[in-house]
Parts: C-alpha cells; sequence; structure tokens
C-alpha cells in the first residue's frame, strides 16, 4: 500500500506533465493589420518548446472566432444571465475554451496611448471565474518606436482585475508592420492563422487556431519576431510555465480559494474540486 505522499508525490507528477491549455488573445479589430502575425509567432514559439508534449495553444482573434462574433460592443456578458436563460452558443464555447485554458497571453496594438479596444471589450465577455488564479503574459506591438509599451502599462491593471496577473517579462514590438512584412487583411490573417491551426483531433469550430498533437510543424509565421523580442518573449514564457504549472496544479489539488488559505489549505478543509 503507497503512502499518501508517495501517491500525492506521483499525482502531481502526473498533472505537471499534462500540456498547458493555452489562450492566445488577439487585440486589433481593424481591417488590415499585423496583429495575426505576431500572434502567431507567438504560436511558433510556443510550438519550438513543445508540440503536443507542454502547450495546447487555442488562437482567439475578435475578427475571425466564432464568425466575427466578438466584433459587436459587449452588450450583455457572460455572468449576467440567468439560470436557465438562453445563452448564445457563441459566448458559451468560447467561455468554456477560456473556463479551461491554464495561461493566457494578449497580443495587443497600441491605440491612443492604451490597449486595443476589441481586446478589452471581448475579455469582458467573462468574469473573473474564468481567468482568476492563471497567469497571463503581455505582447505589445506598434508602428512606432516605442512598440506598444503604454499599452502593455495598460494591460496590467486590467488583467489584474480580471484575476489572471501578468508576470513580470513583458514583449514590445517597435516598427511592427516593417518586422513582420507588412499589414494584411482578413484573408491574410485567416492564412496565417490557418497555419497555427488544427489539431489532429480537434477542429475547433473552424473559428479559432490549436497547436497540438499532429500540427504543422514548419514556420507557422510568415516571419520571425526580431532576435531582441524573441529573447524578450522566451523569458516571459519560462515565467509563464513556470507559474501556470504551479497554479494549476495547486488548483487541482485545493481547488479555487472560496474559503480562507488558512481554513482550506492549512487546516485542511479543501475539497480538492479541481475547479
Amino acid at each position: 500500500q503507497p503512502s499518501r505522499r508517495t501517491t500525492d508525490w506521483t499525482s502531481s507528477l502526473f498533472i505537471s506533465s499534462m500540456a498547458l491549455k493555452t489562450v492566445i488573445f488577439v487585440g486589433s479589430t481593424r481591417a488590415r493589420r499585423v496583429g495575426p502575425k505576431v500572434a502567431a509567432c507567438v504560436a511558433q514559439r510556443l510550438a519550438d518548446r513543445g508540440v503536443g508534449d507542454a502547450f495546447d495553444v487555442t488562437v482567439i482573434d475578435p475578427r475571425l472566432h466564432e464568425d466575427g462574433w466578438f466584433m459587436r460592443l459587449l452588450e450583455k456578458p457572460l455572468f449576467h444571465y440567468k439560470e436557465g436563460e438562453e445563452v448564445p452558443g457563441a459566448l458559451r464555447r468560447t467561455g468554456e475554451v477560456i473556463g479551461q485554458a491554464d495561461l493566457f497571453v494578449t497580443v495587443s496594438s497600441e491605440m491612443n496611448h492604451t490597449i486595443a479596444p476589441g481586446l478589452v471589450s471581448m475579455m469582458s465577455h467573462f468574469g473573473s471565474n474564468h481567468y482568476a488564479f492563471k497567469p497571463s503574459g503581455i505582447v505589445t506591438y506598434s508602428a512606432g518606436m516605442w512598440g506598444g509599451t503604454r499599452a502593455g502599462v495598460a494591460l496590467r491593471p486590467f488583467l489584474s482585475e480580471l484575476g489572471c496577473l501578468p508576470v513580470s517579462a513583458m514583449v514590445a514590438l517597435p516598427g511592427a508592420i516593417k518586422a513582420m512584412g507588412g499589414v494584411g487583411d482578413d484573408l491574410a490573417s485567416a492564412a496565417v492563422l490557418e497555419k497555427v491551426a488544427h489539431r489532429v483531433s480537434g477542429n475547433n469550430n473552424g473559428n479559432a487556431g490549436e497547436v497540438g498533437d499532429g500540427a504543422v510543424t514548419d514556420n507557422l509565421c510568415l516571419k520571425r519576431l526580431p532576435e531582441t523580442q524573441e529573447k524578450m518573449l522566451d523569458r516571459m514564457l519560462d515565467q509563464l510555465e513556470w507559474q501556470a504549472r504551479s497554479l494549476r496544479d495547486a488548483r487541482l489539488r485545493d481547488g479555487p480559494p472560496s474559503a480562507s488559505y488558512f481554513e482550506q489549505v492549512r487546516l485542511g478543509t479543501s475539497s480538492g474540486s479541481g475547479g
């Protein structure tokens, strides 16, 4: 009969080896934009770190995801629907993807010195129970010399309020249009994200890309990030992966802290709900 300590250790080892469910949010909603190319480069870097072994990635682009359902202004968030009330399918399905995620990466342009409004509207459709106790990373870009850093500063309190606290390292890409080989329209963006897409085992309703078992292994982005930004991205992903695995282990072991830490963990009243 194995000891409880041995059982807990082997269980934790199994949990830690599971692929991290990752959601990349594309912020820009302009008809011609560079955001999907930047998002694809982030997805490529995640793929380089272990396709099917380390990350299971979904890219949510408001212009393309669920046939553009999130291009509308926020009217009614998911948490405002009462029990028994019919929830739009696009909202329900996206909420399930976000709720099951272990970490988030936001890829945002800088608009008027702040976050792209499409990103705020899309993410605000879901309450903190979808984001809480999971880490996030910030990737910003701009056509100018500052790389969207002011949007990055604004994203920190926004993500913190949602509950997915951002790691300290972030990525800022200046001169993004030139660095990414120009902007693209919806057709070009869809083509880029399609290269990110399609795990053999899942079709994701044809609305967003996934990287996972059986995914394409060639370059997912049309052009790699500059060397400096790739180093920044690696540093951010190191922090994200460590925190995501640690927090996922804690959520599965103890459940979310609905009671105080002292009562739930130290006094052993945790239900281990795995929420």
